[in-house]
C-alpha cells in the first residue's frame, strides 16, 4: 500500500500512455473510518495498516492506494485476490470489523468480479450486500465496502491515471 498523495506525486508527471504501461493491474483506493487496530508489515505489495498508524508522524494520510494483485508467496487461493485483516490474504486491511478472510476479487478473462467470503460483517457493492460466495461483476469505479467500515473503490488503469491527474481526487 502506498498513501495516494505519494502515488500521485510519484506518477503525476507521466503521460497517460507512460502511466497506463506502469500500472497495468486495476487498483484499490482505500479509505478507513477511524482509528482501528494495529499495523504489522507484511511482505510483497501491500502492507498492513490502520488509521492509527496513519496518524502518526505530521502528515496524515485518509487514502491509500493497493494494487489488485496476488502476494508473491501467495496464499492457498490461487485464483482470487483475497482481502481481509489475517496476515495471508493478498491485501490485509487491519480493522477489528473486517473479517480474517472477508471478500475476494476474480479476473475472468477481461472482467473482473466481487464476492463475499461469507464475513461476519457483510460486504456492500455500489451500496448493495452481497450474498456470501456470489460473484458480482466490477466496473471501474465501484464502491466496495467491508462492514459497513473500510471503504474501497476499484479502478482500472485508465480512471486511476485520471484521479492521479485530478491531485488525487477520487469518487
Amino acid at each position: 500500500m502506498q498513501p495516494l498523495r505519494e502515488f500521485v506525486e510519484d506518477n503525476a508527471q507521466l503521460d497517460r500512455a507512460a502511466f497506463e504501461a506502469a500500472h497495468t493491474t486495476p487498483y484499490l483506493i482505500v479509505r478507513f473510518p477511524r482509528p482501528e487496530a494495529r499495523s504489522e508489515d507484511s511482505s510483497f505489495l501491500t502492507r498492513a495498516l490502520s488509521l492509527e498508524e496513519i496518524k502518526t508522524g505530521s502528515r496524515r494520510f485518509e487514502a491509500w492506494v493497493v494494487p489488485v494483485a496476488k502476494r508473491q508467496d501467495s496464499n492457498a487461493f490461487a485464483t482470487m485476490i483475497t482481502l481481509g485483516r489475517a496476515g495471508n490474504n493478498d491485501v490485509v486491511l487491519q480493522h477489528a470489523s473486517v473479517s480474517k478472510f472477508h471478500a475476494y476479487l476474480r479476473h475472468m478473462g477481461s472482467n473482473w468480479t466481487v464476492s463475499d467470503a461469507g464475513s461476519r460483517n457483510g460486504t456492500l457493492l455500489d451500496d448493495r450486500k452481497l450474498p456470501p460466495e456470489r460473484s458480482f461483476p466490477l466496473h471501474s469505479g465501484a464502491k466496495i465496502v467491508l462492514s459497513e467500515a473500510v471503504n474501497l473503490e476499484f479502478l482500472l488503469p485508465e480512471q486511476l491515471y485520471d484521479v492521479v491527474q485530478a491531485g488525487g481526487v477520487a469518487g
